[in-house]
């Protein structure tokens, strides 16, 4: 399904705030917003595995709304009131009246939208992976990445729920190394500078064992 590109307007939406991230008020960070659409499905686990994924803080937050249908731009106002100081970019787990799309992202605002609704499916595990796939691609598509070609990236177009399971739950090498530059311009930092724990890893490791003499020559 071709993503939604919405235009961003603030249209006032009454919203309480139930939970903080746990990250250090200095850390820049990636905003995982639920607004309660997504159980049974576990959303920190979903929040841990973008993490995992992106290389970059992503903390989460939890929004209560009043009861009633909301449109697309009213959650884009909502969001934008959520917004921390340290929220790089800001994702929402949604419910939008008459959204058939799955996601939209505003790159004015450096907020994006997932209509989990539309994502949903008796099996949790396939239900929770449609989540996280859609964060994966809004994360790309703000952070200035577009879709790939290639066929197991989750950035690639695709037009039917079954097209959204086969696709990879990760952007394709090429595109991993260009969201951590394009992270990295916006003040995101890595979690993990692989680099150098492998060094320190090798500086850590003892000495391999002398090779034993060669024998004499009979």
């Amino acid at each position: 399904m071709k993503t939604r590109l919405a235009l961003a307007c603030f249209c006032g939406m009454a919203f309480a705030l139930v939970s903080a991230p746990a990250r250090a008020a200095d850390v820049k960070s990636i905003a995982l917003v639920d607004a309660g659409y997504a159980a049974p499905c576990n959303v920190e686990g979903i929040r841990a595995q973008v993490e995992h994924y992106l290389n970059v803080p992503v903390t989460l937050r939890t929004i209560k709304t009043p009861k009633g249908d909301r449109t697309e731009k009213e959650w884009y106002d909502a969001l934008q009131k959520t917004r921390t100081s340290n929220d790089v970019l800001v994702i929402g787990l949604v419910a939008v009246t008459n959204l058939t799309t799955h996601q939209g992202f505003v790159p004015q605002i450096a907020t994006g939208i997932v209509n989990v609704p539309a994502l949903r499916t008796n099996d949790t595990v396939a239900f929770e992976k449609r989540i996280l796939r859609l964060v994966m691609r809004d994360a790309a598509f703000l952070a200035g990445l577009s879709p790939s070609l290639d066929p197991l990236c989750v950035t690639r177009q695709y037009k039917t729920l079954a097209d959204l399971d086969n696709l990879g739950m990760n952007y394709f090498p090429p595109y991993q190394i260009t969201f951590a530059k394009n992270a990295a311009s916006l003040g995101l930092k890595p979690v993990h500078d692989f680099k150098a724990e492998m060094l320190k890893r090798r500086a850590a490791k003892p000495p391999a064992p002398p090779a034993p003499p060669t024998p004499p020559a009979k």
